[in-house]
């Protein structure tokens, strides 16, 4: 009898797994991030390559590609960059002039990046170049811009130009720059 109540034992228990099965019921964990606990300049990604395209709304061409080395974005929308390079594009498409920094930060909200430390601006088809300490470029005014505390040289062929306040285009034309010294060659 022994036998059979242990068989018995065996044969119930082995027909109620099979049909019942085995299982914990646990709820895998949730993360949840509640941005709204967030401090206004948090960051929320850091990347080794950054890329930004600035559009024409009206027209949908490209008027400016932004590209980084490193890039830190916050929640506020502002992106702090190293290693800067925008290029710039006329309506045809074809690369105007290029804006070169070691540091950065791109406003995306307001269409504008500031560009510091080692500053170079570029024409592509003449040797025109602007070095400065600090340079602004302004997406919706489409202008470019420093003010009185940063130094800028202009470099032409036929002169060099010393002096602050610069205000010009991608074009680097027109070009406006207050407090003058010049060279000419």
């Amino acid at each position: 009898m022994k036998g059979l109540s242990y068989f018995w034992t065996v044969l119930v228990f082995g027909v109620v797994m099979f049909f019942g099965g085995c299982y914990y019921d646990v709820e895998p964990p949730v993360i949840t991030v509640d941005f709204k606990n967030f401090k206004t300049n948090e960051i929320l990604l850091v990347s080794k390559e950054f890329k930004y395209l600035g559009i024409d709304t009206k027209t949908t061409k490209k008027l400016y590609e932004l590209f980084s080395g490193e890039a830190i974005i916050y929640k506020d929308g502002n992106i702090k960059l190293k290693d800067i390079d925008i290029k710039f594009y006329n309506p045809k498409g074809k690369v105007t002039s290029s804006l070169k920094g070691d540091f950065g930060i791109l406003y995306k909200d307001k269409n504008m990046a500031e560009v510091v430390s080692n500053v170079v601006m570029k024409k592509s088809d003449a040797e025109t170049t602007i070095f400065s300490t600090r340079l602004v470029w302004d997406g919706n005014r489409r202008i470019i811009y420093n003010d009185k505390t940063d130094s800028t040289t202009i470099v032409s062929p036929s002169a060099k130009v010393k002096g602050r306040g610069l205000r010009t285009t991608p074009d680097i034309y027109p070009l406006e720059l207050e407090e003058i010294e010049a060279t000419i060659e």
